[in-house]
């Protein structure tokens, strides 16, 4: 996912009309990451179906997105976006992040460390099938700091099946700087997922 090149305000939409405070879908979402600073900051944002609401404080970076509040149904109905630029359907012209419908949480393989902080990335996972199973899928983790210049970390490749990573010792993420997963396929209609579990610690001194 790309990021705002400075902190912006944020536009929360969703593709239905359902994930509204009166709907029978996702209500409320908690959004949270980082500002200019590379400080941690987040907020409630009341949805309004395909209507953007804005976010109050600025984000160059975000965290975690996800719902916090439903109707009748239990989860989000369409997709819940936060993005800039111009909103058509509840989907912005510019998109920073996401949650899938029923999901109620974001499904976006991305962190950025808060200043005085470091992460420790402990273990990652990367899966990918497609109906063929004879097509390769290359999946990469990519780390890039302010100076915005893109890394690869750990790189696979996998026609159907996953490749579990254990960082040992841990794979170091110093303060501002972030990490993603992407995926580029050999051949179209692949299925991907990726995840990764970190541990923050304070920076001393």
């Amino acid at each position: 996912m790309p990021h705002p090149t400075v902190a912006s305000v944020l536009k929360i939409s969703s593709t239905s009309a359902s994930d509204t405070s009166a709907g029978t879908g996702a209500k409320t979402v908690f959004i949270s990451g980082l500002d200019g600073n590379y400080n941690v900051m987040s907020e409630t944002v009341i949805l309004n179906g395909q209507t953007e609401v804005n976010t109050v404080k600025s984000y160059l970076y975000v965290n975690e997105f996800y719902v916090i509040t439903v109707g009748t149904d239990g989860y989000n109905v369409g997709t819940i976006n936060a993005g800039t630029g111009t909103v058509t359907a509840g989907v912005p012209a510019v998109l920073y992040d996401l949650i899938a419908p029923t999901f109620n949480n974001r499904t976006t393989a991305h962190y950025c460390v808060p200043v005085g902080y470091t992460g420790y990335m402990v273990e990652g996972k990367f899966s990918a099938g497609q109906a063929s199973g004879t097509t390769a899928v290359t999946g990469y983790l990519k780390q890039h700091g302010p100076d915005n210049v893109l890394r690869v970390g750990a790189v696979t490749t996998l026609n159907n099946g996953a490749a579990l990573f254990t960082f040992d010792p841990p794979y170091r993420i110093p303060e501002k700087n972030c990490i993603g997963a992407s995926a580029v396929g050999a051949a179209n209609n692949n299925s991907v997922s990726a995840f990764f579990n970190l541990i923050l610690v304070k920076n001393v001194g």
